[in-house]
């Protein structure tokens, strides 16, 4: 049974390769024409979804990889902007920005399968309760271990309850819980989500995630290129709604793509814009910090033309090797295994990083990109056999792990 979750390995119908089941249709862009999803089951044993595995894989690589960076991302005071320690972390920072687009794309493929019948209250009750007990478990750890030990503040141990209690309630657990938060919110969509595009047609879903695009995505860019340029805010109200805005549209656009065939001249143009989105990133948070003390992150977010076009360009690229093919028996196994500690290694690895590796005081001296080398490389190895040690006792694991 599957949560459906970005980081959690999918099982059973969820797990189809989607290429044995939908019928696609000749063309630069070309439209699968069955009414049923892309991911509907047709076989009684169903093949791994290889290049969600991989993406997977790498989009939690790029998450510890963005932490081991942040701290010296973040450290800008007295021009150091202009230093080549800080501009390897924005680089490196930079890289990594596909990364959270793609994790919701994914969610979207596993989740909004339109040819899935499941009431709404058999899917709230099979997803929140595979996840639900890992996130209070983990929310109550992380509020105790920041106010106890990775961040003392003087609250008393008494006081704790009632403390995480509160820091559960508004979302301030911990900086990476909030991927948490959000896909429990959005669950909350999906059943209705899927009811429609069962009666949608793919111009349809198209026309869904072009007005998303306006919304989330190009109206954000141009109020921070706004701000860039003129050094004010620009607060653009025009067609924002919460029904069209957030994470929710990456999930449809994971869909949306997945149900598609992309021609090479197409994929070669999404490529090159890409490139280009990975390029501008630092540069324009060069150019937003030129002149500050505290880091301006604006064209980091991933509501901005740059990641998202990067985002698109990596998951397109993923999506089009055939894994079957490029790998054999022992490296799918070995990308299933990875795949599978995904979401134990997201849990976990911010408690590592942040009281053990990130604290070794020889890494101050240490070149930038060596420094976040090795506090990557220790982070996923630690969490990674964690996740390992717990997966192998299986009430553990589901407690823990989902």
């Amino acid at each position: 049974m599957s949560t459906g979750f970005a980081l959690k390995e999918p099982s059973g119908e969820e797990n189809q390769r989607p290429e044995d089941v939908a019928a696609r249709s000749k063309g630069e862009i070309s439209i699968a024409r069955e009414s049923k999803s892309p991911i509907a089951v047709e076989s009684s044993k169903p093949k791994r979804i290889l290049y969600i595995d991989i993406l997977r894989i790498l989009a939690i690589a790029a998450v510890l990889i963005g932490h081991a960076a942040a701290n010296d991302v973040a450290d800008i005071a007295g021009g150091k902007v202009d230093t080549s320690r800080w501009w390897t972390a924005n680089i490196i920072d930079s890289s990594i920005r596909w990364c959270i687009p793609v994790f919701f794309m994914i969610s979207g493929i596993l989740l909004l399968d339109a040819a899935k019948n499941e009431s709404y209250g058999a899917f709230l009750k099979k997803r929140f309760l595979r996840i639900g007990i890992p996130f209070v478990i983990w929310s109550i750890f992380y509020s105790f271990a920041k106010h106890l030990i990775l961040e003392p503040d003087g609250v008393d141990i008494k006081s704790m309850p009632l403390t995480a209690l509160k820091d559960i309630l508004t979302n301030n657990v911990y900086y990476h819980m909030w991927f948490m938060y959000t896909i429990m919110g959005i669950y909350l969509f999906v059943p209705v989500i899927r009811a429609a595009l069962r009666k949608f047609n793919m111009g349809e879903v198209r026309l869904l995630v072009f007005l998303w695009i306006i919304v989330s995505i190009i109206i954000p860019t141009i109020q921070s290129a706004y701000g860039l340029i003129k050094g004010e805010e620009l607060n653009i109200q025009l067609f924002v709604s919460p029904y069209l805005t957030g994470y929710l549209g990456y999930c449809i656009l994971g869909y949306y793509l997945n149900s598609i065939e992309i021609g090479k001249t197409a994929r070669a143009a999404f490529y090159v814009g890409s490139i280009a989105g990975f390029v501008s990133i630092p540069i324009l948070i060069y150019i937003s910090n030129i002149s500050t003390d505290t880091l301006d992150e604006n064209f980091y977010s991933y509501f901005n033309i740059p990641a998202f076009l990067f985002a698109i360009g990596v998951f397109l690229f993923i999506r089009q090797i055939d894994w079957e093919k490029k790998l054999g028996n022992k490296a799918k196994k070995a990308v299933t295994v990875l795949s599978e500690a995904s979401f134990g290694i997201y849990l976990v690895h911010l408690f590592i990083e942040d009281k053990w590796i990130s604290r070794i005081g020889i890494l101050k001296y240490m070149p930038v990109g060596v420094k976040i080398l090795i506090i990557f490389s220790g982070t996923s190895i630690i969490s990674f056999l964690f996740v390992r040690l717990i997966s192998s006792k299986k009430k553990l694991s589901r407690i823990l792990l989902g």
